[in-house]
């Protein structure tokens, strides 16, 4: 394989994958300007719509396949879409800590498959950090009270189904660099997105 490219959801990209940025990664970059947007976008979503993030370059690495947890994982080199996977990734964890606070045994259930699906499987973190990590996203609505289970299930439903990248693979470093640096041609967020 030299090249492909699919358009997946988030739940489909962390599907049996996990992430390592590039060492030359500058870290975190978004403000809370963007972190807004995208919330504001997301919550502007119709049930048939979707949010596309755009591109996340990567090289997978499938003879270095881990088993985790019983779940056999893939490493995945992340040339670019840190921030973007950061984010979402971020927000769900988030909603799924929310869920553990409720006192429901279906909440407490999603809340284990989603940090199962997105983030520590036996110790290991499904999308590591770059060199300066993320940082904590708090939800954008009050999760209390009678209908917080809806609103979250909702809220988890647009982030890991409704949200999509095009998921690019290559196994050139080179072809990633002329990659990463056409986007900055472009004026097109780049390993800072």
């Amino acid at each position: 394989m030299s090249e492909r490219a699919e358009v997946l959801s988030m739940s489909e990209l962390f599907r049996g994958r996990f992430f390592n940025p590039v060492a030359d990664h500058t870290g975190w970059r978004w403000k809370n300007k963007q972190v807004d947007e995208f919330i504001s976008d997301l919550s502007k979503l119709s049930d048939n719509e979707t949010l596309h993030l755009g591109t996340v370059l990567h090289k997978p690495h499938p003879k270095k396949a881990i088993v985790f947890g019983g779940l056999k994982l893939t490493p995945h080199t992340l040339f670019d879409g840190y921030q973007r996977l950061a984010i979402v990734r971020g927000l769900i964890l988030s909603a799924a800590t929310a869920l553990c606070e409720i006192d429901s045994p279906m909440a407490k259930m999603q809340a284990n498959s989603l940090q199962r699906q997105f983030g520590i499987v036996d110790g290991h973190e499904r999308l590591q950090h770059a060199s300066v990590p993320p940082p904590d996203f708090p939800l954008p609505f009050p999760v209390s009270g009678q209908e917080a289970h809806d609103t979250l299930d909702a809220f988890l439903n647009r982030l890991s189904r409704q949200v999509t990248v095009l998921f690019y693979a290559t196994t050139s470093s080179k072809r990633a660099a002329q990659f990463t640096h056409r986007q900055a041609v472009r004026g097109l967020p780049s390993r800072e997105d």
